[in-house]
């Protein structure tokens, strides 16, 4: 799993979160879970 430092869609994943994302706002990390399951290939997004 890669962590991607984003700042600019930042608003875009929290909109999306609900969708494809899973959200941990404590951590603040945004998991990329489409086709995969969540222990396999996950691209998290940290800001």
């Amino acid at each position: 799993m890669e962590n991607i430092h984003i700042t600019v869609i930042d608003i875009q994943c929290c909109a999306f979160c609900c969708v494809i994302h899973c959200c941990d706002t404590k951590n603040k990390l945004y998991y990329l879970k489409m086709k995969y399951k969540p222990t396999d290939k996950s691209v998290g997004f940290l800001f």
